[in-house]
């Protein structure tokens, strides 16, 4: 089954997301995701990127609440383990 499920992506200019990254196990803390954001440096501050937990303890997914509050589009890759989804 193929998981059409986009892990790079953009966020315009004022846009907010929930972004979820997938499965994970509370216990283990793994899979270990991370997002990085692709922006000016000195627009950084303005993107607030939140983890979020949703789920219950057994059934969880992690994720992010994405606000983008620069002039800018900011761009997202999601990686996990270290390396990026495809």
């Amino acid at each position: 089954m193929t998981d059409k499920k986009t892990y790079a992506f953009a966020l315009a200019p004022g846009e907010k997301t929930r972004h979820i990254a997938g499965e994970f196990d509370t216990e283990t803390r793994k899979p270990n995701y991370e997002i990085e954001v692709s922006i000016y440096q000195h627009l950084k501050n303005q993107v607030k990127v939140t983890p979020i937990l949703l789920g219950s303890r057994e059934d969880c997914q992690l994720g992010w609440d994405i606000e983008n509050n620069s002039e800018m589009p900011a761009f997202f890759t999601v990686k996990k383990d270290g390396v990026e989804i495809l």
